[in-house]
């Protein structure tokens, strides 16, 4: 782990439709997550709480240091512990983009826009067989919204499951070609980090 100042910016923050925001300080990001307002997302994409979750059988939180980590996780120090902080956290109230009722996207639009081909077999399937699939898992905290859907096939929906994330059959990240809103938050190049990118529809 990487000790950072308190001040340092180093956490994206997304709102609880996984839409960024903005980039808060470590102080920040470590009282969102105590106060309970966030929970931390680690590196292999899995969200956690500060400290263990009374009704979840789960004991993996961010206060006992047992997620998974980058190698230059970044970090803050008291006198007798190091404490990680997540390099993204997830809002768990609606401050930031605010998805409407009417943002959802069509199967039709979503099969014109990706021009029939399912984007994890990458083979032209028939409007018979298309589906819509939440990119991020609808399971996991993914939202209904156009920016987090692509178009499968019927098998591939199904085999993908929870997954996330996940390649297509040339072993390239599945990323979704719809946003519905404007603009899409980018923090300043200096602090970007890779993980970030995805969140951010940069490749």
């Amino acid at each position: 782990m990487k000790v950072v100042d308190p001040n340092d910016r180093v956490t994206l923050v997304l709102n609880k439709y996984l839409e960024p925001f903005a980039v808060c300080t470590a102080r920040a990001a470590i009282k969102h997550l105590i106060t309970g307002k966030a929970h931390g997302i680690d590196a292999a994409d899995q969200i956690y709480p500060w400290s263990q979750d009374t009704d979840s059988l789960s004991d993996i939180n961010w206060e006992s240091v047992n997620v998974s980590l980058h190698d230059d996780q970044s970090a803050l120090r008291s006198s007798n512990k190091t404490y990680a902080i997540p390099t993204i956290i997830r809002c768990n109230n609606h401050f930031g983009i605010k998805a409407s009722k009417d943002r959802g996207v069509s199967l039709r639009r979503c099969y014109k826009i990706y021009k029939g081909v399912c984007q994890y077999c990458l083979k032209h399937i028939p409007y018979s067989e298309a589906t819509k699939d939440h990119c991020y898992p609808k399971s996991r905290g993914g939202s209904n919204d156009d920016f987090n859907i692509v178009l499968a096939c019927r098998k591939c929906n199904n085999k993908k499951g929870n997954q996330y994330p996940i390649l297509n059959v040339l072993g390239k990240d599945v990323k979704p070609r719809i946003s519905s809103h404007n603009g899409v938050f980018i923090p300043d190049e200096d602090i970007m980090r890779s993980e970030w990118k995805k969140y951010l529809f940069l490749s």
